[in-house]
């Protein structure tokens, strides 16, 4: 008999004092938490939530504190409902959380009596703060509404003045085609048709005319803007000096090329010319012309591609040119 009592005090001390490295607290509340004890189940839940004895995990630690709650342990029932209520490890819930606080509470938590008594009630205390919410919401859906407002009556505003400017460009079109001159009516005579004129003749005519158009000298033809020269047996070119045009609200002083060539027994000739615009200044003037009709552009530098006009030699003092559907008459 005293042998069995120093056998069984010996094997219990070596339990108690084994190297402290091999005792683990969590194998033992693990243990009896799985045979049933609510309070072992809350310390496995509460060594899964924090990683302590084991790696942290909020699945299994949920799911221990629920198994402790359904046994009754208060301090479980508080947790659920903090998880529900701030949706961790769980879909937030406000009911739910709710109904965990006030068993908790039922069952003697004074953490969950303190949060009942400060809010009331979490559905309670949520509709509270949905309020400012849903009023914050409100005013940002207004401000959405007056900014689509905004910018609808901005878009009509545009349309409207477009619609102005369109009108006020075909009045201006309107009232410069009724400045130009009509054009000259030739007689006809029953005179017999005068023979072919030679090439060389008409390139004579054309280079030692000094052309104008309205009293004011040619840009592109032998006037006293320009310095031509005969290039070939059909072929005239002309340089300019420094000229001056009102394009839209742009004053552009520019110099153009243009070779008169193609020439024909029944006067036609083509001219193909570029612009160089030298300068560009902003012009308060009111243009009739806010496109030119001979295809200057308000942009610096050599203009490509080349422009073509299409001419024809009336008489030995009168030249005929078009471009565009737009008639050019010049005189000497």
């Amino acid at each position: 008999m005293k042998t069995l009592i120093v056998v069984v005090m010996f094997s219990f001390s070596s339990m108690l004092l084994a190297d402290e490295s091999g005792y683990d607290q969590f194998k033992l509340d693990l243990l009896l938490a799985k045979r049933g004890d609510a309070g072992a189940q809350f310390y496995v839940a509460d060594a899964y939530e924090e990683g302590r004895g084991v790696k942290k995990d909020i699945n299994k630690a949920i799911e221990w504190y629920r198994m402790a709650a359904q046994n009754n342990h208060n301090g479980a029932q508080y947790k659920l409902g903090e998880f529900y209520e701030n949706g961790l490890g769980l879909k937030k819930d406000l009911i739910k959380a709710d109904k965990w606080y006030r068993k908790a509470a039922a069952n003697g938590s004074r953490l969950a009596k303190a949060r009942l008594a400060k809010v009331g009630s979490v559905k309670k205390d949520s509709s509270s703060k949905a309020k400012p919410q849903a009023e914050e919401k409100k005013k940002e859906e207004a401000h959405k509404r007056r900014l689509a407002e905004d910018r609808l009556r901005k878009e009509k505003a545009r349309k409207k003045k477009e619609q102005q400017l369109a009108a006020a460009r075909a009045k201006r079109e309107k009232n410069r085609r009724a400045k130009q001159p009509k054009p000259v009516k030739v007689k006809q005579t029953t005179k017999k048709a005068p023979t072919a004129v030679s090439i060389p003749d008409i390139m004579d005519v054309v280079l030692h005319g000094k052309w104008t158009r309205h009293s004011r000298p040619a840009s592109l033809l032998p006037s006293s803007l320009n310095r031509c020269l005969k290039a070939g047996e059909k072929e005239i070119v002309c340089f300019s000096k420094e000229q001056y045009r009102i394009v839209g609200n742009s004053q552009l002083t520019f110099t153009s090329k243009a070779t008169l060539s193609d020439f024909n027994s029944k006067g036609q000739f083509t001219i193909t010319y570029f612009y160089n615009v030298l300068d560009s200044a902003y012009s308060a003037e009111d243009d009739d012309e806010e496109i030119d009709p001979f295809g200057l552009r308000a942009e610096k530098g050599w203009q490509e591609p080349y422009l073509k006009i299409t001419c024809q030699a009336k008489s030995r003092k009168q030249l005929r040119c078009s471009r565009a559907g737009q008639t050019f008459v010049y005189v000497r």
